[in-house]
């Protein structure tokens, strides 16, 4: 496992090499596109234990930060879905630079699923496939969701302190607070953006084969309905028995859904 630096010298974006390790098959790349905010601490245990089962499986893995989170360049105020998709671009060529495969696998979670789709209606040659793990099919409800996960957790009493600085600030023209998501803030033009995401509206997939993990069985059937349209060969696993990542036990402690990791590494073993 190494970490290093990769990108634009001066912002560059974090990244975590797993070598393949020696063994039958043509050697495949994987590029791990993790999901956002509260959910990527969650997942990011048992991301790092896929890329160490891929890796020993012979496949060459990257685990990245997005530009403005974790520990590559930026704040805040650079996250970006269009950048985002740059930066699963840039991370597939370092793959590639590094391992010397020429086929590559994305694999996304959440948010980091919907990321993928969008960026592979122009990906670099050779997308093998995409693997989307419980992806978030539009913005809206996405948001939503977060909003009640938010307010969930908050109590009322600090919620309403919240407001009171809120109505001070707009008072003195400093404007309201920004949209919050479990710590994480989303700027307006981040929140714009989630407010526009509808996979449904994806027109081009140049990704030959799709497998979604999990998620609620209709938005499942909508995807892969629309993407086989496009033309990709679609498949789905249905674990909705092992999706204890996503809780508040998951943020200080490893939970590896065993199921969803075993199904997605037999499948990526089948497509190399």
């Amino acid at each position: 496992m190494t970490a290093f630096f990769f990108g634009n010298s001066e912002r560059p974006l974090y990244g975590v090499y797993h070598a393949a390790q020696p063994g039958p098959g043509r050697p495949i790349g994987i590029v791990l596109c993790s999901p956002f905010g509260a959910e990527a601490i969650r997942a990011h245990g048992m991301l790092r234990v896929l890329a160490e089962r891929l890796a020993r499986a012979g496949a060459h893995v990257l685990r990245f930060d997005y530009r403005g989170t974790g520990d590559s360049a930026g704040d805040g105020s650079d996250v970006d879905l269009d950048q985002w998709q740059s930066d699963i671009a840039s991370a597939d060529a370092e793959l590639r630079d590094m391992s010397g495969v020429t086929d590559v696998v994305w694999i996304g979670l959440r948010l980091g699923a919907s990321l993928a789709v969008l960026a592979a209606r122009k990906p670099p040659a050779g997308l093998a496939g995409l693997v989307l793990w419980e992806p978030v099919l539009r913005g809206k409800d996405y948001l939503a969701e977060l909003d009640r996960m938010h307010h969930a957790y908050m109590s009322g009493a600090l919620d309403q302190a919240w407001e009171r600085i809120a109505a001070r600030n707009r008072q003195r023209g400093q404007g309201v607070r920004t949209r919050e998501a479990l710590g994480f803030e989303i700027g307006g033009p981040l929140e714009q953006a989630l407010e526009a995401l509808d996979l449904m509206t994806v027109e081009r997939l140049a990704a030959r084969r799709v497998l979604v993990v999990g998620g609620k069985q209709p938005v499942t059937t909508e995807l892969m309905t629309h993407l086989g349209s496009l033309g990709a060969e679609t498949d789905s696993i249905d674990t909705a028995a092992d999706d204890g990542w996503n809780s508040e036990q998951a943020m200080n402690a490893l939970v590896v859904p065993r199921l969803a990791l075993d199904a997605i590494l037999a499948r990526v073993e089948s497509w190399r």
